[in-house]
């Protein structure tokens, strides 16, 4: 019995430590990515409780979308939903064992400045990021939450306008960075851009066609989970029924 106490001990000691070690590969996967991309100022949080300049793409015609196209993010705490918790730290296990190599596509500067189209894009045209695996973290997912990417954004990545109308429904992302305060990252939306919180996800709801315009920027390396929820769950998680108020007042 004493034996057993004693390997169980070594074996908590030993994964702590080599969580540590993985931890010590992430950050230093990220300032290598912070030491050899430009920085580039993000807009101001545009929010209720912080008011900041509108980013130019949504100032510009094409950014001119009607009352009902408006994208609205609410912020989740994260450890408010275990599963959330569960899903970061499946995707930062994934980082840990291979980080991965990012891919470019078509121009992300142009895209991000040019702002949401007059016409529906359900998928994005440019991208600076890196898809990890969606079965790992599906397999923790209860029916109804449907994991639709896990990513990886290097210093200055990010992926183009466009609005998932293919998958209608609420969505939640679920971000990570190790620095913290110092995290500039978060959503361009029609609405403004809503910058990331540490221990929080960003969670809106997608329409059927040009109801959610919504693109990716970052300044510092983001690594998130993106699910997709059912109407039941949404509505258990109180987010259908914030909506439906929102409409009603």
């Amino acid at each position: 019995m004493r034996q057993r106490g004693a390997d169980q001990t070594t074996s908590t000691t030993t994964r702590k430590k080599t969580e540590n070690e993985h931890h010590d590969v992430y950050a230093a996967e990220l300032q290598t990515n912070l030491q050899h991309r430009p920085k580039r100022q993000l807009p101001r949080v545009r929010g209720a409780d912080q008011r900041g300049t509108q980013p130019r793409a949504a100032e510009g015609r094409q950014g001119r979308q009607s009352r009902k196209e408006v994208v609205h993010v609410r912020q989740l705490p994260i450890d408010d939903r275990p599963l959330l918790a569960e899903l970061l730290a499946c995707a930062l296990r994934q980082f840990f064992a291979r980080p991965p190599a990012t891919t470019t596509g078509g121009d992300l500067r142009a895209d991000l400045d040019a702002g949401p189209r007059n016409a529906d894009l359900a998928w994005y045209t440019s991208r600076d990021c890196a898809f990890l695996a969606k079965g790992p973290a599906q397999q923790l997912c209860p029916r109804g939450v449907e994991v639709r990417g896990v990513t990886y954004y290097p210093a200055c990545g990010g992926i183009g306008w466009h609005t998932n109308s293919d998958a209608p429904g609420w969505r939640v992302y679920v971000p990570c960075s190790p620095y913290l305060d110092k995290w500039r990252a978060g959503l361009h939306t029609t609405s403004g851009f809503v910058a990331d919180r540490p221990g929080f996800a960003n969670a809106f709801k997608v329409g059927e066609w040009r109801d959610s315009w919504h693109a990716v920027e970052c300044t510092d390396p983001r690594l998130v989970v993106g699910v997709r929820l059912s109407d039941a769950i949404a509505i258990d998680w109180g987010l259908e029924r914030a909506a439906v108020r929102r409409r009603a007042a």
